[in-house]
């Protein structure tokens, strides 16, 4: 019964509506008022009154169970406002009319109306309680002998403070609850303002991404028109000249150089190609094997060399004398070491210096080549981290696509490896290629893989 009874008083569940939580306060505070009215009458001599408190208690009572355990909203809301406005009236009467506390219990019931009524009942339950309220006041000036007087001064200033602390409670409480309910809902409101930003500012993101994606697909769609096309297109005319005789002899050595620059720089914007598109399946994964990285400099020196000649630029090689062993997909490292490396060269100084650097460090292995070029702008390095495609004309007017860091750093992240570039501006470029310990192979490891391969 004791946990009954607390659990219809005192409910831990909260109402599906904010009207059906005011009202169960309403009610509980209309139940203590009449508890406390019982002594009350008792001192002043309304002995009458006490019925009806008890009557109030009962049925309020059973309102809460309704309002509880059934769900009547609509029915408790109509049977409490007709109680209240006839219990109301009945007290006018016995509890000296306009003399007593009544009219301050009609004022509470004019305040509660536009909380459990409906708007378009408002108006009409308002004017009814200000129209009983002009009557009662004329039944009590013309027809006085109808209404029960206070026996002593004493019993009215009694009852008046018992009616004004429950009244300023119950204006307490009203108000109180709405300002917590306020203050929750403007707490959600702001949480999902937040939310609204945080959105927008994906939306806005994803919205730039996508942007960025559209102009880099036109961008390859550009160097697959026309940076290909071009450069092929070259070497025909220049090769039907050679046929045709229109060129002679003698002027071919001259010409020779810049007809291999453009093989060059076709066969590595076609390599390129080919690996960024073949990268862009989601089952494309690294094909790791263990590479010499010594041995792959030394072959890759030769290349170099003869593409930084024509700018006798100077290639500075400083790796490692002992062996350097790691698990890693050679053709993703040759394809991102060239490009870092043509880049170097392209925005290099005639006569200038290129080195390229291999050690360990706190556990990673890092590849650095380091130009003394022209540099990158701030802006430019900005667009680099974003992947956006870009390109600018080289010291001797080479021309580039863009693609190639941006591939680099799409194949490194496959690998778990990453690539990253310092540079200032007129004075030259750093890039640096790290590559975590997981992939470095170390002499006994070497021994035993060598040792597997013979076997097999």
């Amino acid at each position: 019964m004791k946990k009954w009874l607390q659990d219809l008083f005192f409910p831990k569940e909260k109402f599906s509506t904010i009207e059906e939580s005011i009202s169960f306060k309403i009610i509980l505070i209309t139940i203590f008022t009449a508890i406390i009215g019982i002594p009350v009458c008792i001192v002043t001599g309304f002995s009458e009154l006490i019925v009806a408190a008890v009557v109030v208690i009962v049925l309020y009572t059973f309102l809460l169970y309704l309002l509880r355990y059934r769900e009547k909203f609509n029915l408790i809301r109509s049977v409490f406002l007709v109680a209240n406005f006839a219990f109301l009236v009945l007290l006018w009467f016995k509890d000296a009319g306009i003399q007593g506390v009544v009219g301050i219990f009609f004022i509470s019931l004019s305040v509660i109306l536009p909380i459990v009524l409906s708007k378009k009942y408002q108006i009409f339950a308002i004017s009814i309680i200000v129209f009983t309220i002009i009557v009662l006041s004329l039944i009590d000036y013309f027809f006085n002998h109808l209404i029960t007087k206070y026996k002593s001064p004493e019993d009215l200033y009694f009852e008046n403070t018992i009616a004004y602390v429950i009244q300023a409670i119950f204006l307490f409480l009203i108000i109180r609850f709405f300002k917590e309910t306020y203050d929750k809902n403007l707490e959600k409101l702001r949480a999902k303002e937040s939310e609204i930003i945080q959105s927008n500012q994906l939306l806005e993101e994803k919205n730039q991404r996508l942007q960025e994606m559209i102009e880099n697909n036109r961008r390859l769609f550009s160097i697959i028109s026309h940076d290909i096309r071009s450069p092929i297109a070259s070497s025909k005319a220049f090769i039907e000249a050679i046929y045709q005789g229109d060129i002679e002899v003698e002027k071919l050595q001259d010409l020779i150089p810049d007809m291999h620059r453009n093989f060059q720089f076709t066969l590595s914007l076609v390599d390129n190609l080919l690996f960024w598109a073949k990268s862009q399946f989601e089952e494309f994964k690294p094909n790791i094997k263990i590479l010499n990285l010594n041995e792959f400099f030394s072959e890759l020196a030769e290349g170099f060399s003869l593409l930084a000649a024509y700018k006798r630029i100077k290639l500075e090689l400083d790796i490692p004398p002992k062996p350097i062993f790691i698990n890693f997909d050679r053709e993703i490292l040759e394809i991102v070491i060239r490009n870092v490396f043509s880049n170097a060269v392209k925005f290099s100084h005639f006569e200038g210096v290129v080195s390229i650097s291999c050690f360990r460090k706190n556990g990673f292995l890092y590849i650095f080549v380091i130009d003394n070029g022209v540099g990158i702008t701030p802006e430019d390095l900005e667009k680099i981290k974003r992947g956006i495609l870009f390109s600018h004309k080289g010291t001797g007017c080479e021309k580039g696509t863009g693609l190639g860091l941006s591939l680099c750093q799409n194949l490194l992240q496959k690998c778990d490896a990453s690539l990253d570039i310092k540079s200032d501006f007129g004075k030259g470029t750093g890039v640096s290629i790290k590559i975590p310990a997981k992939y470095i192979v170390e002499a006994k490891q070497t021994v035993a893989s060598t040792q597997d391969l013979s076997a097999d």
